[in-house]
């Protein structure tokens, strides 16, 4: 593969040699793929030592994947004439990711300055999200950070992509690593491994995954909890949590909306995307109320009222998947008197379970 820019990595394509002795390669696992440390005379590979395996067959192994989801994506794919793409290992550590995007049309800087300036708003979002910093240039989107942070903003990009133009080609071309070594992009050395035996990251990962289940697990017992003294609103006679599929039915409202929309109500799993769309809001004078942030209910629907009181519009930034849930927000609405509109972010449960745990590591 020719490096379409003088300073691109020099990545190439070969066909992979297997026959009944294997491959005849000693890899070891490394944060851009499989290093190849020795390459045997037969059954005579076209690689050098030193390079490392970035894909094969079009399955990425880079990213810093834990050893086990490494061998795994090699395995899928591992055949005779796979096709693998290698680089020489220094020339890709530690520099930034560019990956080119193919939008049909005029480029996107001959678009509306209300796309591109959205766009590059919701770039900086996701990188933010994914722990890079993500920018457009070159006709393509630079993603500075390690490599395992880099490979989730490439993984997520397609799909803000998607959003913005339908039209666009994808998958897209294949990334390249670009310009100088920078200390942001160098990947996280593991941590040592601590007397129960489990590695010092691995371990802080699962501490904050379980401190957080904890305080949702706490935000469900409260929003269950139909005699809670603090609850704003008198329950329901009869709770109903609604079906267990929305259909995606919208039913016209019975009464005109005279007042200004001030309180949004996003619902949708952890994961979704609420905290995104919400921090996004934020920037143009929302306010958000976030549980996470706040501690509880109670103190969630004060700084409602006490945002709502003094003029200003709120975004509430929970799950939200119960009428209850949602009927609270609606008698917050009204005491202030301001209407009130719901989205819902319609995200596969599988989808909202890897984001959850990509966003604990």
């Amino acid at each position: 593969e020719a490096a379409e820019f003088s300073d691109a990595a020099p990545c190439r394509f070969e066909d992979l040699k297997v026959d009944a002795t294997g491959a005849g390669l000693e890899l070891t696992p490394d944060p851009y793929g499989f290093l190849i440390e020795t390459v045997f005379e037969t059954p005579g590979q076209k690689l050098n030592a030193g390079e490392v395996i970035l894909e094969i067959d079009g399955v990425q192994l880079w990213g810093d994947l834990d050893e086990d989801r490494l061998s795994d994506a090699f395995g899928s794919r591992f055949a005779d004439g796979a096709r693998i793409r290698v680089a020489p290992a220094d020339a890709v550590r530690g520099r930034p990711l560019w990956q080119p995007l193919t939008i049909p049309g005029p480029g996107l800087s001959l678009r509306c300055e209300a796309v591109s300036s959205s766009l590059c708003e919701d770039l900086k979002i996701m990188g933010k999200q994914c722990g890079v910093k993500a920018e457009l240039e070159d006709g393509g989107a630079w993603l500075r950070g390690p490599p395992q942070n880099q490979r989730w903003a490439a993984d997520e990009l397609p799909r803000l992509m998607a959003f913005y133009f339908p039209e666009a080609s994808i998958p897209f071309p294949s990334c390249q690593w670009r310009g100088d070594a920078e200390d942001s992009c160098i990947a996280t050395p593991p941590m040592e491994e601590t007397a129960t035996g489990a590695k010092g990251s691995e371990s802080a990962g699962f501490s904050e995954l379980t401190s957080w289940e904890e305080a949702l697990r706490g935000q469900w017992r409260e929003d269950d909890d139909l005699f809670d003294e603090d609850l704003p609103v008198e329950p329901l006679e009869a709770p109903d949590d609604g079906p267990d599929v929305f259909e995606g039915e919208a039913l016209p409202p019975d009464v005109v909306v005279t007042q200004p929309l001030r309180v949004l109500v996003l619902v949708g799993l952890p994961g979704s995307g609420k905290s995104t769309l919400a921090s996004r809001l934020q920037k143009f004078g929302w306010v958000v109320i976030n549980q996470d942030t706040l501690g509880d209910r109670k103190k969630c629907v004060a700084a409602a009222n006490e945002a709502l009181s003094s003029g200003k519009r709120i975004v509430v930034d929970r799950c939200n998947v119960t009428r209850l849930q949602r009927r609270v927000w609606l008698g917050v609405a009204d005491e202030n008197k301001a209407s009130t509109a719901c989205i819902w972010l319609d995200v596969p449960e599988e989808e909202c379970g890897d984001r959850v745990l990509h966003r604990f590591g």
